[in-house]
């Protein structure tokens, strides 16, 4: 597992890095035992990047984040911090469905990210390491009703 990031952040990653890493591991643990599967693939780095127009994107063994995902000067809040921890297990769960296994069409890309998006409040909910974080339910419904009102 590695952390990369620019030279001008780095220190706010080296702050933070026990975090970081905790939901890596919490993740890959709890997904592990979830989808029955080992991990599959020899490594799990992590970037932050500037001027990412996405969030984060998973690559085999490489997951890139948004820099706006480091704290730096002004402080996260517990919400803000679960929100980082979620789009981390996300992320990490295309290491199973979007890498390991993947949709036949762009078609179905929607399911993917639902799956990813559903089982990524499952983990931060239930993956030992990460039960100081308690509002993983409390998020998906704030962030899943725009679309219940859109249909």
């Amino acid at each position: 597992m590695k952390l990369y990031a620019r030279k001008s952040i780095a220190k706010y990653v080296e702050k933070h890095k026990e975090k970081y890493f905790q939901v890596t591991k919490s993740g890959i643990d709890f997904y592990e035992e979830f989808f029955s599967t080992p991990y599959a693939f020899g490594k799990i780095d992590q970037a932050f990047i500037p001027d990412y127009n996405m969030g984060a994107m998973e690559n085999v063994g490489c997951i890139i984040y948004r820099d706006d995902y480091v704290e730096r000067e002004e402080s996260f809040n517990d919400m803000r911090w679960e929100n980082v921890m979620n789009t981390f297990l996300h992320e990490i769960s295309h290491m199973w469905f979007g890498n390991l296994v993947t949709m036949n069409w762009w078609d179905d890309l929607w399911l993917n990210e639902s799956f990813a998006n559903f089982v990524s409040y499952i983990a931060l909910d239930e993956a030992k390491g990460l039960e100081q974080y308690k509002s993983a339910w409390s998020i998906f419904l704030d962030e899943s009703f725009w679309g219940l009102s859109e249909d």
